[in-house]
């Protein structure tokens, strides 16, 4: 088994428990975001009394809002995967019948172009 497929055999096993990694994951953000807000407001009060040293303020904030924004991100994009995974609703056996149906032929047909050329 190659890299990738490791990943993506990796990848398959979290799947069945996505709803539970995904929670896990916005619960993850929703702690990182009140910890950065935090954070920012004890660096805002520090170089409000004037106990901050040159920079030091600049490069928390910075770093802060950095955090924040990922955090958000992976947030967006959590719900954005749970909105695929619900969206997706197993086939029912006509429709599955007339995927048969479409593919079989086209099979055939290259099966058929393949021998011909051969």
């Amino acid at each position: 088994m190659n890299f990738v497929s490791l990943i993506l055999h990796g990848m398959r096993s979290i799947m069945v428990f996505a709803d539970d990694v995904l929670v896990r994951i916005c619960v993850f953000c929703i702690g990182l975001v009140a910890v950065s807000v935090l954070l920012l407001a004890l660096s805002a009060v520090l170089k409000l009394a004037d106990m901050a040293t040159p920079g030091w303020f600049s490069t928390a904030w910075g770093i802060l809002v950095i955090i924040l924004l990922q955090a958000g991100m992976l947030s967006f994009i959590t719900l954005m995967v749970s909105g695929t995974i619900k969206g997706a609703t197993p086939m029912q056996r006509t429709e599955l019948d007339l995927l048969i149906d479409w593919v079989e032929p086209a099979r055939d047909d290259a099966i058929a172009d393949a021998t011909a050329t051969a």
